[in-house]
């Protein structure tokens, strides 16, 4: 309490002499935020004032009385609100205070508010939610965690960053007690294309040294060759192979989350040219070899010629196919795996099956010896080009 003070003397017809003291009650309002992550509102300061008057014997100089003024009350002060806190007291209300009451110290403090934040993982390529990060915490404290390992993660399992709300920024509680803090991080699946002409077996990811290819990516898987075998065996008993091929090739896409591959189209449809089958006076092949469009679908296929002997008559009619006699066998091989074989008598056309490239051989020997002794005359073609 501070002292009184005197400030005026009267003298009265007794003689005595009369004095008004006069004394204030102060008052001050702190407030305080309890983590200090926030200014603090101004403190408020304000009085009560006081008067005595003091009467004094003249003679003997003692105080003969003293009469203050009442008791007073002070204005309640209403807490100000700050955003994401809560205040102890919501208003500072002192009453009845009287003169030699002490100087009063009021203290509000502010409690920061319950906060929390979600971070949602979601996969971009096929719109699902990977997983979901819930963090608790207060009103602008930090939570100490952000999104860079867990993007890490993903991406060591072939995921792509697409989006970080985040930043990449460490995540600090806002003050906001009406709305939950969000964010998002969005990846897509990383994938990696394998061509055929550098096809892959366990080979690392380039990027992402975790992982390996998948199986569907080694050479059989993006290249193909279908073949048109042509067996051409003369009277004397000899057999000529003729082998065309047509080639085909493809990509794949692997998704690198997955491990799921996608495989491109497989390259155009190729033409096989017709091949002449030599011509032996006297005799008739047993089948023709004409021009034909081969498929990435289509198989092996085998085709078995023989010749057949004229009756004496017909023998100078001969034409230089014919369609009667021999044999074709068709064999069928899809990626390595053989498949079914017919026969066919009199075959004028093969069945399409399958990649290009075109290879014969000339007749050798047995043509030659033909040539001299039955005066052959042939000739083949063994061209391939695309459709």
């Amino acid at each position: 309490m501070s002292e009184a003070t005197y400030t005026t003397s009267i003298t009265t017809s007794s003689g005595a002499t009369k004095s008004v003291l006069q004394h204030d009650v102060k008052r001050n309002v702190t407030y305080v935020i309890a983590n200090g992550k926030q200014t603090a509102p101004a403190s408020v300061n304000d009085s009560l004032h006081y008067e005595a008057a003091v009467t004094v014997d003249k003679v003997t100089g003692q105080v003969v009385k003293t009469v203050w003024s009442n008791a007073q009350d002070f204005k309640d002060v209403a807490t100000p609100a700050v955003k994401g806190y809560t205040a102890d007291k919501q208003n500072v209300s002192d009453k009845n205070i009287a003169h030699d009451h002490a100087d009063i110290k009021e203290v509000v403090t502010y409690a920061p508010d319950a906060q929390k934040a979600t971070v949602t993982y979601i996969d971009q390529t096929t719109g699902k939610t990977l997983t979901v990060k819930t963090l608790k915490g207060y009103t602008l404290e930090d939570t100490g965690y952000n999104t860079a390992s867990d993007i890490k993660h993903y991406v060591d399992n072939g995921y792509v960053l697409v989006s970080d709300s985040t930043s990449g920024a460490e995540i600090v509680f806002d003050n906001d007690d009406a709305k939950d803090q969000t964010f998002e991080v969005r990846l897509k699946h990383g994938t990696i294309t394998v061509t055929p002409d550098d096809p892959k077996m366990a080979d690392v990811l380039p990027d992402n040294p975790g992982k390996k290819y998948p199986s569907g990516v080694a050479k059989d898987d993006l290249n193909k060759t279908v073949k048109q075998t042509i067996n051409i065996t003369t009277p004397d008993g000899k057999t000529q192979t003729i082998t065309q091929k047509a080639e085909f090739t493809r990509s794949a896409t692997v998704d690198e989350v997955t491990d799921e591959v996608t495989y491109g189209p497989w390259s155009k449809n190729v033409v096989l040219e017709s091949v002449d089958v030599p011509n032996i006076p006297g005799y008739v092949p047993s089948a023709s070899v004409p021009e034909i469009t081969v498929t990435p679908n289509d198989q092996d296929m085998t085709i078995n010629i023989t010749y057949k002997k004229l009756d004496s008559g017909k023998a100078a009619d001969q034409g230089g196919n014919a369609s009667n006699g021999g044999s074709t066998t068709g064999q069928s091989a899809q990626n390595g795996h053989s498949g079914q074989t017919q026969n066919n008598a009199g075959a004028q056309q093969l069945p399409q099956t399958g990649n290009a490239n075109n290879e014969k051989g000339a007749l050798g020997l047995a043509g030659a010896m033909f040539a001299a002794g039955l005066g052959l005359g042939f000739g083949s073609k063994k061209k391939c080009h695309e459709d």
